[in-house]
C-alpha cells in the first residue's frame, strides 16, 4: 500500500527544456545572486532565450515537477545547460531530490564531460543520487566580488581590447594556460574579439597579460581566465589589468565578480589586491 506522504511527495521528471520554459517555470528563489544562485548558467539561458550568438550550441535540461496550482504548472528546481560540442555543462538546483534525478538522468542521456556548479546543491545531489564514485576530478572554486568603491588599485589606462591581428598571441596564451591550469578551454577569437569581450595589456609592443570579459546581468559582470606570460610575471601586469577593466565596468554600472580555483594562490593574491572579497564557493567536477 502506497503510504499518504508518498502520494505527496512530488516525482521529479528529467528531460530537455526550453530556454524560455525554464525561465518561466523555474522554482521561486531559483534565480538568485551569485553563491546561492548560479550566476553563469543563469547567463547562459537567457543568452539562449534570445538566440544570442553561440547559444545555439548549449541545451537545457530541467527536473520538474507538477506545482500545486489547479492548472498544473510544471515547476522546475534543477537545472542543467550543456554545450553539446565542448562537453562543458553547469548544474544548479533548489532540490537535492530534483538534482539527483536530473545528475542521473544527465549522466546517461547528456553526459558532460565538465560540470560548473554551486557548491552545496552538487554535494547534496550527489550524494542522493549516488554518483560521487563516478567522479574522477574535482575542485573548489572560490566566487570573489569586488564591493562598489572597493577598487584598491589604482588604474593606468594601459590596456585595450584585442584586435584580429593577437590572434596567433591569443592562441598561445590559450595553449598556455590549458598546460599550467591543466584545462582544455578554448575559444573562437573571432567571435570573441567581435564582442569586445577579450582585453590586454601591452609591454614594449607585445600582449603581457589577457582576461576574457564574460557573463553580464546587470549589475553584475563577471570575467575569467586572467593571465600573464612567464616572460613577464612579477610586474604586476594582471593586477593592472584587472584593474582597469574593473574600472571601465564600473563606468557602466556594473560590479565585477569572478571564480578562481581554491589552489591558484597568486591569481588570489592578485583579486584580493584589487579589492576582491571571497563570498562564497562553486565546484567543477569532471566526469
Amino acid at each position: 500500500m502506497v503510504a499518504e506522504e508518498d502520494l505527496k511527495r512530488p516525482g521529479w521528471i528529467a528531460g530537455r527544456i526550453s530556454p524560455q520554459a525554464l525561465l518561466e517555470r523555474a522554482a521561486d528563489g531559483f534565480f538568485l545572486p551569485p553563491p546561492r544562485g548560479h550566476f553563469w548558467l543563469e547567463h547562459v539561458v537567457r543568452a539562449m532565450a534570445r538566440g544570442a550568438p553561440g547559444s545555439f550550441e548549449w541545451r537545457a535540461y530541467a527536473a520538474t515537477a507538477r506545482g500545486p496550482d489547479p492548472a498544473g504548472t510544471e515547476r522546475a528546481a534543477a537545472a542543467y545547460v550543456l554545450n553539446h560540442r565542448t562537453g562543458y555543462s553547469m548544474f544548479h538546483a533548489t532540490d537535492p531530490e530534483a538534482g539527483a534525478a536530473l545528475l542521473a538522468w544527465a549522466l546517461n542521456e547528456a553526459p558532460p564531460r565538465k560540470v560548473l556548479a554551486t557548491y552545496d546543491p552538487l554535494a547534496q545531489s550527489l550524494e542522493r543520487a549516488g554518483l560521487a564514485r563516478r567522479v574522477r576530478r574535482d575542485h573548489r572554486e572560490l566566487y570573489l566580488r569586488l564591493p562598489w568603491g572597493g577598487l584598491a588599485v589604482a588604474p593606468d589606462g594601459n590596456y585595450r581590447l584585442a584586435r584580429e591581428s593577437d590572434i596567433p598571441r591569443l592562441d598561445e596564451y590559450n595553449r598556455l594556460y590549458n598546460e599550467e591550469r591543466q584545462t582544455d578551454w578554448s575559444r573562437d577569437w573571432h567571435e570573441a574579439i567581435a564582442a569586445r569581450a577579450v582585453y590586454v595589456r601591452e609591454r614594449d609592443g607585445v600582449i603581457a597579460s589577457c582576461l576574457i570579459r564574460g557573463a553580464i546581468i546587470p549589475p553584475l559582470a563577471s570575467f575569467g581566465g586572467t593571465f600573464t606570460f612567464p616572460e613577464f610575471r612579477g610586474r604586476g601586469e594582471a593586477t593592472m589589468l584587472v584593474a582597469n577593466f574593473c574600472a571601465e565596468m564600473a563606468l557602466l554600472g556594473l560590479e565585477v565578480c569572478l571564480l578562481v580555483d581554491d589552489d591558484n594562490a597568486p591569481a588570489v593574491r592578485a583579486y584580493e589586491k584589487v579589492g576582491f572579497v571571497h563570498e562564497g564557493y562553486f565546484r567543477t567536477v569532471y566526469f
